[in-house]
Formats: structure tokens, C-alpha cells, sequence
């Protein structure tokens, strides 16, 4: 018997034990991952929000500091109140529609009934059953 035949089966034993052992050893610590990042959200996620937003900023730092020849400090000041300045004009525009959105509920609502109307009379010429259609549209949250 020739001796690599032999070794041979005890080599794709011990692959397939360091197989198992690398996939367990993997979910292990993707395990491990999530329950961390979990537990450590309220810290994550203020340092994630400041990584990205040094990373989306320094384009407009770097174009103040070469071009304007501004100082850092100053540039990534201005860059600061920029984004705070952009940020606050959209959360006004969001809150404005969102109101605007609020007033003309009823408006919509009404609407939204009539469509509905127009829809089943559409599918009860064409020979749609009308009871499993009013059921379905009745389930519909409409208002409050």
C-alpha cells in the first residue's frame, strides 16, 4: 500500500475539521458583533454621524483652506455652520409640508373616497365581485 494513500483521507479530515471550526469561529463573531454594536448603539451612532459628516465635509474645508487660503480652524467653522444652516432649511420646508399635508387631510380623505367609488364601479362593469371588493376597501384605514 502506498503511503500517500493513506494520508491522503486523513488530510480532508482534518480540512474539513478546520472548515467547521472556521465557520464556527465566524458566526461566533458575527454574533458577538451584533450583540455589541447593539449594546453599544447609543454610542455608535453619534460617532458614526460625526465620521460621515467629517467625511462629507471636507471637500468644502479643503477647497476654503487651498483656494481662500483660509486658515483649517476657520474653514471647518464655516463648513460647520453651513451644514447646520442647510440642515435647518430643510427641516423647515419638512415641517412646512408636513403641515400643509395636516390642514388638507380631510381634502384627501374625501378624495381618496371618491376614487375608491369611481374604482368599484369600474370593476362592477366588468364583472368583478363587488362584495370581496367593499370588504377589502372597507378594511382600508381611512381617517381617524
Amino acid at each position: 500500500m502506498h503511503p500517500g494513500r493513506v494520508v491522503e483521507p486523513l488530510l480532508r479530515g482534518r480540512v474539513e475539521e478546520e472548515k467547521i471550526k472556521l465557520f464556527c469561529l465566524v458566526s461566533v463573531s458575527l454574533v458577538v458583533i451584533a450583540v455589541a454594536l447593539h449594546w453599544l448603539g447609543p454610542v455608535m451612532v453619534p460617532l458614526i454621524l460625526a465620521f460621515m459628516l467629517s467625511y462629507m465635509l471636507a471637500p468644502i474645508v479643503d477647497l476654503q483652506v487651498t483656494r481662500l487660503r483660509c486658515p483649517q480652524e476657520v474653514a471647518v467653522v464655516v463648513a460647520l455652520l453651513l451644514s447646520v444652516g442647510l440642515l435647518a432649511v430643510f427641516g423647515f420646508i419638512t415641517v412646512s409640508s408636513l403641515r400643509e399635508l395636516l390642514t388638507d387631510m380631510e381634502q384627501y380623505e374625501k378624495r381618496l373616497k371618491v376614487l375608491g367609488q369611481q374604482a368599484t364601479k369600474l370593476l362592477d362593469r366588468h364583472g368583478a365581485d363587488m362584495l370581496t371588493t367593499q370588504l377589502e376597501l372597507a378594511e382600508l384605514p381611512l381617517g381617524a
